[in-house]
């Protein structure tokens, strides 16, 4: 037996009220697949497209502030990851808030309770913890090693291709 629908008192109501997507949704699903394709320098660069030519260049930046990926820690890769992903959607945000301010009548001002859109507010709080991530990873850049002075002359030498071993007499003097 069966049923007859039930007949509605109210129609269904159609949205008053523009609906934007950030796409942070849809960039949240790829992040783990983007992000293999960053991190693996393996991949070949013709194959990224140009959000993954930037965070490869934003990661590998980071790296090369902490003297390199072999001088990392687990601890700091992760965060290095961490911030990549947070950098990404952080520009995805801002494209977001860039359009919705160009919109002359919404703006980035909600007028009905007189305050900042949401969009603005959740952007701050992500930039913040961005902020903090550096923090953590520290944000100056780590000192190279200084070669020694007899480093120095012999990587001089090597360059003009002068023999090391005719010149000294096997302790280093001359």
């Amino acid at each position: 037996m069966a049923r007859e629908p039930i007949p509605r008192e109210h129609p269904v109501t159609v949205r008053t009220r523009e609906y934007h997507k950030t796409r942070v949704t849809a960039l949240t699903k790829i992040l783990p697949d983007l992000m293999a394709r960053v991190s693996d320098p393996d991949f070949p660069l013709d194959e990224l497209n140009p959000l993954e030519i930037a965070a490869r260049e934003f990661r590998a930046g980071l790296l090369q502030d902490l003297g390199g990926a072999t001088a990392c820690s687990h601890a700091q890769l992760a965060t290095v990851s961490t911030l990549t992903t947070s950098w990404i959607l952080l520009g995805s945000i801002d494209a977001y808030l860039l359009e919705l301010a160009a919109k002359p009548i919404r703006g980035l001002l909600d007028r009905k309770k007189r305050r900042l859109a949401s969009a603005v507010e959740q952007r701050m709080a992500m930039a913040d913890s961005f902020l903090r991530q550096l923090r953590l990873l520290g944000i100056e850049k780590a000192s190279m090693p200084v070669p020694t002075i007899d480093e120095v002359i012999r990587a001089q030498r090597e360059a003009q291709g002068i023999d090391d071993t005719s010149t000294t007499n096997g302790n280093g003097h001359a």
